[in-house]
């Protein structure tokens, strides 16, 4: 009490999944990162982080250094960027624009993990556990429910907040074999992105994010990460 007379906050995320997780969804997230360390998941008898504590420091560092090189080779395949020369930058965008949305799927030695669709370039989340001495709820929840202090909030958000988010989860989308912009494409990276519910995406799409002519498809991309990730 008494530390703040007032709070300004520059494009926070409240309460969204891809910042925030609760405490089961960490756990097993993290479980799954371990394991691709090559430590096995536990019943929870301490053995998986028994084993990650024996790791060298570097083997992190080279784990998240080599999903990063997988992204940026699998980019420039599926993107079909090529930057030797002006023409053909123009060349790749014009396909990535226009080429026909084709559902893709996992590639060998991939693993399916539960994770924020900006992974690994966002490669955490911060953790809702509930407790007194954590985080006992997500800042919105704790806002409305009058667990903080109550002093004069100013909350700014730029009107296309989304903006680069939409580019990266469109060049990170990993359910199609080549990077696409399409009204069919968005409508795939938005069912993804929003946990694989169709029918709250469909519904969401036809009622606030239709695809049609006069819509640019990653504007409608822009605009339903803005909404569901900064404003709402």
């Amino acid at each position: 009490q008494g530390l703040m007379h007032g709070i300004i906050l520059e494009s926070p995320a409240l309460d969204s999944g891809w910042y925030w997780q609760d405490k089961q969804q960490a756990f097993h997230f993290y479980a799954q990162l371990g394991e691709a360390l090559g430590c096995a998941q536990d019943n929870g008898s301490g053995e998986q982080v028994a084993c990650l504590r024996s790791l060298p420091g570097h083997a992190f560092l080279d784990f998240f250094s080599a999903q990063l090189e997988v992204v940026e080779k699998r980019l420039k395949q599926k993107s079909g960027v090529d930057g030797s020369s002006m023409w053909g930058i123009l060349r790749s965008l014009f396909g990535v624009l226009t080429r026909k949305f084709k559902p893709g799927g996992l590639e060998e030695h991939d693993n399916n993990i539960l994770a924020n669709p900006l992974w690994p370039l966002l490669c955490f989340g911060l953790i809702v556990d509930g407790t007194e001495s954590g985080l006992p709820a997500t800042p919105r929840s704790i806002y409305e429910g009058h667990m903080s202090s109550m002093v004069p909030i100013y909350l700014n958000h730029e009107s296309d907040e989304g903006s680069l988010f939409a580019v990266l989860v469109a060049a990170l989308f990993p359910w199609e074999q080549r990077t696409s912009v399409t009204h069919a494409a968005v409508d795939a990276i938005l069912t993804w992105a929003f946990g694989g519910n169709q029918t709250f995406t469909q519904e969401l799409l036809q009622k606030f994010y239709p695809g049609r002519w006069t819509r640019q498809p990653l504007f409608r991309l822009v605009d339903a990460i803005t909404d569901a990730v900064f404003k709402c």
